[in-house]
């Protein structure tokens, strides 16, 4: 039962972050930042994404959550 929730939040992880990349590719910087953050809810272990809301959070000039981000 364990093995079958792990998988079905890895795949939950990995749409949040493709409807994230969606989001800024569409101009939707914000929206994206958002999915990003709230993957690194589901998983605070995960650097790529940990990385993408930093970069993200500097580009919208949002430098507290980007140092938070980087802090964590």
């Amino acid at each position: 039962m364990a093995e079958i929730q792990k998988r079905a939040d890895r795949q939950e992880i990995a749409r949040r972050v493709e409807r994230g990349e969606k989001l800024l590719q569409k101009g939707k910087a914000a929206e994206a930042l958002e999915e990003f953050v709230q993957t690194l809810a589901m998983d605070p272990t995960n650097d790529t994404v940990r990385q993408m809301a930093a970069d993200l959070s500097l580009s919208l000039q949002r430098l507290p959550e980007a140092v938070q981000l980087l802090g964590e």
